[in-house]
């Protein structure tokens, strides 16, 4: 059950705050403040909230970067940010990389996570993005679960990619299908 009075946002520096808050109760691969920041000035990334309207409590988030890996004769440059959730891009973006997703931990197993996910992904088909990929930490046995879910699949193992501690990553892939 998702949160009363909230919706899924575009993500904006006034949300890097609780961004943070965010990413340290649920124990990801912290990013700084300036990190966050930098992230949203760039034009191939897809940021994304989960907020109250009410009161402006952000539970969740998602954050990715959009890649082209395939010259195209489509338009080079772009007239709309990616993270701009709704719009359909003007580039030849074709994959996507999941950067980073987290719940508050209270707010976990409410269907918030999957909500953004399915937001996510709208705007990857939307766009046309063939592939998706993530790291996910080997032990993280229920992000696995949940992007198993989703039709992700292992497709190789980065050994010691993570620090604090050190621990192996599993890359991750989905490939779109399109209707």
């Amino acid at each position: 059950m998702t949160e009363i009075n909230s919706c899924i946002a575009p993500m904006t520096a006034t949300h890097i705050e609780q961004i943070l808050k965010i990413s340290e109760a649920s124990k990801i691969n912290v990013w700084s403040a300036k990190d966050y920041a930098e992230e949203l000035l760039r034009s191939d990334t897809y940021a994304i909230i989960y907020q109250n309207q009410i009161n402006k409590n952000v539970y969740g988030f998602l954050l990715a970067r959009l890649i082209k890996t395939k010259n195209t004769t489509s338009e080079s440059k772009f007239n709309i940010k990616a993270n701009d959730f709704n719009s359909t891009l003007k580039s030849a973006f074709n994959e996507a990389e999941v950067l980073n997703i987290a719940v508050l931990p209270e707010s976990q197993n409410r269907g918030i996570g999957q909500e953004i996910f399915n937001s996510f992904l709208r705007f990857c088909r939307k766009n046309k993005i063939e592939n998706v990929w993530l790291e996910v930490r080997e032990s993280n046995l229920s992000a696995q679960k949940f992007y198993g879910k989703n039709g992700f699949e292992v497709v190789y193992k980065r050994n010691n990619y993570y620090t604090d501690p050190v621990e192996n990553a599993l890359v991750m892939q989905m490939q779109m299908r399109f209707i």
